[in-house]
C-alpha cells in the first residue's frame, strides 16, 4: 500500500502577506479568525518567516486557499507538492 492512498495528496503554497506577523502563533490566531468570518476551516499553516507564509492544503482545495488568502491580504507565489522545492526557492 502507497502512504498517499491513505493520507492524500497535498499541496504546499507559499504566500506573501501585505502585513509582517511576529511569529507563527500570531498568523495562525489572525487566520483563524478570518476563516471563521469567512465561514471556512483554518488552513494549516506550516512555516511563518517575516512575510512569507506557507500553507498545506488537498489538490482539490488549492484554487480555494488561494482566492481566500488573496482576500486578506496574501499573494500566491509559488505551489509545489514538495516543501523542499519552496524552501530551497525562497531560502527559508
Amino acid at each position: 500500500m502507497v502512504v498517499k492512498e491513505k493520507r492524500g495528496r497535498r499541496r504546499y503554497i507559499i504566500f506573501r502577506m501585505s502585513f509582517r506577523s511576529r511569529d507563527k502563533r500570531d498568523f495562525i490566531s489572525f487566520l483563524r479568525q478570518a476563516s471563521e468570518l469567512a465561514g471556512r476551516p483554518t488552513p494549516y499553516v506550516i512555516q511563518v518567516q517575516d512575510d512569507l507564509a506557507i500553507l498545506r492544503c488537498s489538490p482539490a482545495e488549492r484554487e480555494e486557499l488561494i482566492a481566500f488568502m488573496k482576500e486578506i491580504g496574501g499573494d500566491s507565489l509559488l505551489c509545489s507538492g514538495t516543501l523542499k522545492k519552496l524552501r530551497r526557492r525562497y531560502d527559508l
